[in-house]
């Protein structure tokens, strides 16, 4: 529900202003001296803000970026602000629901609002290439050198926002009881031809606990991975036709001692391995992303529309048979009368 944008230092300005006189205080005196305090401008916040739609501010702070967290912004404090969706409250003037009433599925919020906050920032473009006139567009500076600065940042991905608020709000983490996953692994990426399947499954299996995902891609581009199923026997039920010459088996190991689990899988003849551990994370992440678990795939969504289609082809030939039935044996009042007997006399 929350995600949050960070302004980086140099749109940041401090002036003096004088202090207001809070509501409940004492009058001073009008000979006195006005006491001066520091205040944040940051305009590039508040031009933001009016565009955030019906996001909600929940918080603003500073945050003192160091070398643990951030080594470019060294020792200058950067301005972020969280946002909220809105929270949908239960109208409890209503009953309880009963335990047997069909009940709507909960709604996936899983990356909702950094979409949303995404396409208000950089438009259709990214954090380095945003779209022309977006937020972090017109904002961005160009120093002496020439070099581009991005002056707004936000998370695009539920991953990326849940580090990002670990480092610019972490009491509100610790607050709600969030404790941050630890980085991934070293691993490698290693993809093979179809046809090596029956070589390389035995292997996964053996090696199970080195293997962190694997699955059948329609393809091997990681740019538009298209994931066919992650169960062989799904793949024989949907048939090779179906599945074509140009699959591929896509798994990600994890790195070991000498790499020993790796030279199984390269001594069977991958067409891809990733050079280092390093690009195989950022290779995996594309074949298997946050969500590969609740992902179906190609295979399964067919297997439901083949179910589908079986149901309605059940229920048209029952009513065609009955149907049938009922010209065999029409309604009482449709049932032509018995013809009588001619008795000659």
């Amino acid at each position: 529900m929350q995600t949050c944008v960070m302004f980086f230092p140099h749109t940041v300005k401090y002036i003096m202003v004088e202090k207001k006189i809070e509501d409940d205080a004492e009058q001073l005196d009008k000979s006195s001296e006005s006491v001066m305090i520091e205040k944040r401008v940051c305009e590039v916040a508040n031009s933001c803000a009016t565009k955030y739609e019906e996001l909600i501010v929940i918080d603003a702070k500073e945050v003192e970026l160091t070398e643990d967290n951030l080594n470019d912004l060294l020792s200058k404090k950067v301005y972020s602000v969280m946002l909220s969706m809105p929270t949908i409250k239960q109208d409890t003037t209503q009953e309880p629901a009963k335990e047997d009433e069909n009940l709507p599925e909960p709604i996936d919020l899983m990356g909702v609002i950094e979409q949303k906050l995404s396409k208000i920032i950089y438009g259709n473009g990214t954090p380095l290439n945003p779209s022309p006139n977006s937020l972090a567009d017109i904002h961005k500076k160009v120093n002496e050198s020439g070099q581009i600065l991005p002056s707004i940042y936000t998370p695009r991905n539920p991953l990326s926002k849940a580090s990002a608020l670990t480092i610019l709000f972490s009491k509100f983490c610790q607050n709600i009881g969030y404790v941050a996953p630890q980085p991934p692994l070293p691993q490698y990426l290693v993809i093979f031809d179809i046809n090596k399947s029956n070589i390389v499954l035995p292997i996964i299996e053996d090696l199970e606990e080195k293997v962190v995902y694997y699955g059948f891609f329609r393809s091997a581009d990681p740019e538009k991975p298209k994931l066919l199923c992650k169960d062989p026997e799904l793949l024989a039920t949907y048939g090779m036709e179906k599945v074509g010459k140009e699959a591929k088996l896509v798994l990600s190991v994890l790195m070991d001692d000498n790499d020993k689990s790796l030279l199984r899988f390269v001594d069977v003849g991958p067409i891809y391995v990733s050079p280092d551990q390093e690009v195989g994370i950022d290779d995996a992440i594309k074949f298997f992303p946050h969500d590969y678990d609740e992902m179906d795939g190609e295979v399964k969504l067919w297997l439901a529309q083949q179910e589908v289609r079986d149901e309605e082809d059940t229920n048209i030939e029952g009513e065609v048979e009955e149907g049938v039935l009922e010209e065999e044996n029409p309604p009482p009042d449709q049932q032509q009368e018995p013809e009588q007997p001619t008795i000659v006399g």
